[in-house]
This record gives C-alpha cells, structure tokens and sequence, in this order.
C-alpha cells in the first residue's frame, strides 16, 4: 500500500509484479476521472461474500453523503453485500468516480462510495492523497481513459520488398499459429516464414516483387485453445521497372576504343565509361528521374541529364569507374515507389594497356570464393604490392565487402550470408582496376 486516507476510505495499493505475467490474461485497466460533477449514472462491479462477479445500477444522478465526501447511489438494478467494498464505481462514461465505503449489512438497496475527486488531493502529504502517484509529473491531468491490451497484429499493410510481422500484447505463455494462403518458397507469389526471424514473428518476402492481396491470419494459442482469432490485410506490390532501352555510342577513352552497344535496359546493365548512354523510356512514363546518392556513395556520373518531355536520360561514367554501381532513381506509384536503374561500367576492353595483372575468381566449394591476382613477374610484382577489393551486389548496386591494403596474391572470402545472384568484384591496384562477375548461390 503507497497511500490511504479514512476520509474517503480509500487505498492505493501498487503490484509487485505485472498482471500481464498471468498466462493467457488479457487486462483491462480502468479509467478515472477526478471531476466533481454528479455523476448522472453509477455502475458498481463487484464479488459480494467474494462470490463471482456481479453488477448493479443506479440510472439515475448520483447523491452526496457523508459531508459531501462521499456519492450517495441507489440501485435500480442489483445490489451489494457484505465483501463488496473497495468495489470501483463508474459514471455515466465509464470511468471511476469513486470506491465502496459503506452501506446496509444485507442486500443493500443504497450504499455510499468515497470520492476519487476528495481522494485525489484532500491529504496533505503523499501517503494520504492519490494525485502524487497517478499525476507524479504534475501535469494537472483530469482523467484517465480505460486501456484494454488487446493484442493486434504489427507490421505494414503494405510490402515492397519484405516485412516482419508480430503480436503487440501477446498473453504470457501464448503462442502464435500465423496463416497466409502461399506455398513456402513459391514462386511468384510472395515467401512466407513462420517463426521468423524470431519464434512466435513471421515474415513475407516479396521475392519477385509479385502484386498480391491476401490475409495475415494469426491464432493466439494457450494450452490448445485458440485464445482469439487477428486477421490483418497484406498487399505485395511490384518492383516494376518501366520498358526502356539503350543506346551506347562508341567512344575512343584514355586511349581505349569502345564499341558501341544497345539493348533493353535490366534492373542492372553495363555500359562502356566514358561512352555517351542515351536512355529511352516508354510513352507510359511520366515521372521524375534523378541520380541516386545514398547510401554513402560518393562516385558520380561524369554528367548525366533527364530530358521529361522525350523520356530521355543520358549520362557518361567516369574514368576509372568499373565495378561501381551508378544509381538512378525513377518515382513510380504504389507502395514500391522508387524503382532502382544500375548501370556498371566494364573494365578492360578494346584497345586498353596490357595489365601486369589479370584477375580470377576460383570457388573452391558452393560459398568459398578466391580472388586471384595472376602475373608472368611473381617476384618483382609482388615487391611492393599493396592492392584493395570491393565487391558490389549487381541487383542493388550495395557495396557487400571491402579489404583494403592487402599484399598476398589471393583473397578468400565466404559469400553463405549473401543473396544469391550476381556480384561484380572490383580490383584497384594503383591505376589499374580489375573486375570480374561472380555467382552466388544458385
């Protein structure tokens, strides 16, 4: 007990530990008010002779009693006995005004109930009064709504690429059986893993970028009995990348000739630096177009322009640009907003320099891969070799692994946490980059 005062006969009692620790119970915290208007309604809940629960009404304005400490209520509904005191009383909008201090010693017609709004400041010290413990910041608060922990399902309606979901309020011991209409792994509808990351959490993957529209089902589970039933609406949207193509003039750069190339642009695509890249979208396409500099990135094209009225991006990648993504970001509708266009930039073709170096990627099992440096002068190429990697995810232009200052000839690096799918290592030697496309997973 933190407070009492037999004024309005009341007492503050305070837990010791939580309710929500009781398995599979669902609390429901009362409200209060501290006005000192009559209540036009009283409703008391009570266990008389601490028998189950019961109820009983008063329809009509409150009374005073007791010096005005006190509201006077008669029951048109019900009554109370011997064991009912300390029961809350609630007015006409549900919240506590008071607590049962006395009445007959039978079925009592009419009781009196000490005030909340005398209880709240009447004492003069803390332990005699309730505002210093349910308004300890002193913010003059009047009332308090009634809160009742009802779990619900967490996490977005809708998906772009993946979402965790969870129960807010889960009962203690309780389990969570998640249901979603798709096959594990299925293709092209959106993956679905129960018990993810976390027991208890799922998780939907939009792998394939799918649009899709189902229900989240999750049974709240306690001993085998369902508990309550949540359903939650879940759309997948698509990733698509408006239909556009390319066309890459042939260039002579620091001494190389490329040749000119064209094609339909992928989510990735790779190009000639230096060379002059004029993309065409679709008549569809009417959104904004910009270079993507998040994330970190630093590198920039060496110009780049989006021309609205003819759907037309052209830009130049830098000089000694190969193996870095280079980002643009195009503005769409639905939840997948910002669809992603990467273009890397190859290294070592036409009539470029002969290398000291060349580079190869070994795997000497599924997750093991070695980046070799290969030279015809072992002994005087390695005096002083000093040589960084990086290597980048080609579907999202991230940067997955970067070493710097190495002088072996060979790296290993262990690719069993990456995303399956291709990635571009990117070799930098002095001057010279080297780079070379790898395949992770199947």
């Amino acid at each position: 007990m933190v407070a009492n005062n037999e004024y309005s006969d009341f007492a503050l009692l305070k837990l010791v530990e939580s309710v929500r620790n009781i398995p599979a119970y669902i609390p429901y915290y009362l409200g209060w008010t501290r006005s000192s208007s009559l209540p036009t309604k009283g409703t008391v809940i009570h266990h008389p002779r601490g028998d189950i629960k019961k109820i009983a009404i008063d329809n009509n304005t409150l009374g005073k009693a007791i010096n005005n400490t006190h509201w006077k209520a008669t029951y048109d509904v019900g009554t109370t006995e011997r064991g009912s005191s300390g029961a809350p009383l609630l007015n006409q909008n549900k919240l506590v005004v008071g607590q049962l201090h006395s009445g007959g010693i039978g079925c009592n017609i009419s009781d009196n109930y000490g005030r909340f709004d005398v209880s709240w400041d009447y004492g003069s010290v803390a332990t005699r009064r309730l505002k210093d413990w349910l308004d300890a910041n002193n913010t003059g608060m009047m009332q308090l709504e009634a809160r009742e922990l009802l779990p619900e399902i967490v996490g977005t309606k809708f998906i772009c690429d993946s979402s965790t979901y969870y129960i807010k309020n889960l009962p203690a011991n309780a389990m969570v059986v998640w249901e979603y209409p798709t096959e594990p792994n299925s293709a092209p509808r959106p993956q679905f893993y129960t018990n993810y990351p976390v027991p208890n959490q799922c998780t939907i993957k939009n792998k394939y970028y799918y649009p899709y529209n189902a229900n989240l089902v999750a049974k709240i589970v306690y001993n085998g009995n369902t508990l309550l039933t949540l359903s939650k609406e879940v759309i997948s949207d698509t990733k698509f990348y408006p239909y556009a193509t390319y066309i890459q003039e042939a260039c002579p750069f620091y001494g190389v000739n490329h040749p000119s190339i064209s094609g339909r642009v992928e989510n990735s695509t790779f190009v000639h630096q230096g060379c002059m890249v004029r993309v065409t979208f679709n008549s569809d396409y009417d959104k904004d177009i910009y270079y993507d500099s998040s994330g970190g990135i630093t590198h920039k094209p060496l110009f780049w322009n989006y021309h609205r009225p003819t759907k037309t991006l052209e830009f130049q990648l830098p000089y000694r640009s190969g193996g870095l993504p280079f980002a643009f970001i195009l503005d769409g509708e639905g939840v997948c907003k910002k669809k992603r266009i990467i273009f890397f930039s190859y290294t070592g073709n036409g009539n470029a320099p002969a290398s000291a170096y060349s580079l190869k990627v070994l795997s000497s099992s599924e997750n093991i891969k070695e980046i070799r440096l290969v030279t015809d002068d072992v002994i005087n190429e390695r005096n002083g070799l000093n040589w960084n990697l990086e290597v980048y995810n080609v579907a999202y232009g991230t940067k997955v692994l970067e070493v710097k200052g190495m002088t072996d000839l060979s790296y290993t690096m262990d690719t069993s946490g990456w995303t399956s799918g291709m990635y571009v290592t990117r070799v930098i030697i002095g001057d010279e980059i080297l780079t070379e496309k790898i395949t992770v997973g199947k």
